[in-house]
């Protein structure tokens, strides 16, 4: 139905769908030729796995602390402070992948934006739609953030065949830049006297 698809879209406020899909696709991007790049800064491929699995164990509890922090200060704070980690994550990559304790600490760090913006994002989501069409509004949810994945997977492989790795983590630094700077809108927006959701909740 033409009419519930607009209405759908009309729900997830447009500034959110922004920063969604500009978030997964940084994200993706970043993910998809990391292996690579740590290759050729010449970490093992133990190595790696390691320090991957670093930013993994921090995403849980990250996750989590999410959770509560969001119910405390709101929902948009959290989705800014993901699009802010993965940008801090990424000009790491760019400049200070090359020593192996900053590289720790970077992944800290992404594990950490992963946490804020997953946990948030779905709820907030959520949150915007009636019981009724919560499964369309989560529809949509979804599928623009797989449009953002397969997006910044293209665009990693095609952006380091052509320009190197450190353009690549250049872009996706920016890309995660302006996800952050979409969700401080989307707060602005909410905070304003004609939002209809309550404060407590973006």
């Amino acid at each position: 139905n033409p009419r519930t698809v607009l209405a759908n879209l009309r729900s997830l406020p447009l500034f959110f769908l922004i920063g969604v899909l500009l978030w997964t696709a940084a994200h993706s991007a970043s993910a998809s030729m990391w292996p690579n790049y740590m290759q050729t800064l010449g970490y093992s491929k133990t190595a790696s796995s390691s320090l991957w699995g670093l930013a993994a164990l921090i995403e849980f509890p990250a996750m989590v602390g999410a959770g509560f922090l969001s119910d405390a200060i709101g929902r948009t704070p959290l989705l800014m402070a993901g699009g802010g980690f993965i940008t801090l994550t990424n000009l790491g990559y760019l400049f200070l992948a090359g020593i192996f304790p900053l590289l720790l600490v970077i992944q800290v760090l992404r594990g950490f934006g992963f946490g804020s913006y997953t946990t948030t994002a779905m709820t907030f989501a959520t949150e915007q739609s009636e019981q009724r069409n919560r499964g369309s509004i989560s529809g949509l949810f979804s599928t623009v953030s797989s449009a953002g994945s397969l997006l910044g997977s293209s665009l990693g492989g095609t952006l380091v065949q052509l320009f190197g790795f450190h353009f690549l983590y250049g872009v996706v630094a920016a890309l995660a830049f302006c996800s952050m700077l979409s969700f401080g809108i989307l707060r602005f927006q909410m905070r304003a006297p004609s939002a209809v959701e309550p404060i407590i909740h973006n």
